[in-house]
This record gives structure tokens, C-alpha cells and sequence, in this order.
């Protein structure tokens, strides 16, 4: 499991990641999954905020599912956020996209810790806390590190 606290083995992970590297499942290019990865962060860090997109029944249940159990992501979820292909890339490099990937997880780490009682919206799972969004990146960073064989 990724823990997304832990940076140096983030990093260790992703230095095998390269423009070439295969997926195993999906269509999404080294450089999509890292800015896919990386636009999440910003909705739990403060700097981007998204309406609920499921209703909030859909959204409990998807909740339990994923943040209050053990279980994963399914191997071809596909999130209402992703259309059929990859969105165009945002950053010049798959290494500019890692790096704003770092930035924002850094970024999400000063958030919480100034604003401790933080409640924010995910798109699918509704209102997350600290703890609940930490749960739900180990689990997406986890996802997308197995789609390309990272982890």
C-alpha cells in the first residue's frame, strides 16, 4: 500500500516511471496518471474546491466501500472526472508533472496541519476529513502505482 506521508518512497517509486512505461490496465500515459493523481491532491489540500458529482446516497455508499473498509479501487474504476480518453497533458514533462505531484502533496500536508477541523468535498465520496482523504490517496496512489507495475 502507498502511503502518501511517506515521500521517499514515493519518490524511489516514481523514479522507475518513465515516459515509455506500460500500463497494465487503462489508457491513461505515464504523464496522465501523475496529473490525475496530482488534480485530486488539489481538491483536498485547499487550493481547488468541485461540487459532489454522485448524489449524496451514492456517494455514502461509495464512501463505505472504499474509506471505511479494506477494500480497493476496482481494476478499471472509471471516476465521473475522466472521459473515455486522456485528458491533454498540463505540464511540459512527465518530470514537471511529478514534481507539482510533490508540491501539492506538500502543499496538502501544510493545509491540514493549519486547519485541522478541515472538511472537504471529494467528488464521488462526498465531505472528507484529514484522515479520510489520507485513507483515500493511499488507496488511488496504490491504484495507479499498480496500473504502471510501481508497486
Amino acid at each position: 500500500m502507498v502511503e502518501i506521508n511517506d515521500l521517499d518512497t514515493l519518490a524511489s517509486a516514481l523514479s522507475k516511471l518513465q515516459d515509455d512505461s506500460p500500463a497494465v490496465w487503462g489508457k491513461m500515459s505515464p504523464q496522465n496518471m501523475i496529473e490525475h493523481i496530482s488534480s485530486i491532491v488539489l481538491f483536498s489540500n485547499g487550493r481547488k474546491s468541485i461540487p459532489l458529482l454522485y448524489p449524496e446516497e451514492k456517494a455514502a455508499a461509495f464512501k463505505a466501500y472504499l474509506i471505511d473498509s479494506d477494500n480497493q479501487f476496482p481494476m478499471n474504476f472509471r471516476a465521473p472526472l475522466i472521459g473515455e480518453e486522456p485528458q491533454p497533458y498540463r505540464f511540459e514533462s512527465l518530470d514537471a508533472a511529478k514534481a507539482v505531484l510533490f508540491k501539492e502533496l506538500h502543499n496538502y500536508t501544510a493545509y491540514h496541519a493549519e486547519n485541522k477541523e478541515a472538511i472537504l468535498m471529494h467528488p464521488t465520496l462526498g465531505l472528507l476529513d484529514q484522515r479520510e482523504w489520507t485513507i483515500f490517496h493511499n488507496k488511488h496512489f496504490t491504484h495507479h502505482f499498480k496500473q504502471f507495475n510501481l508497486i
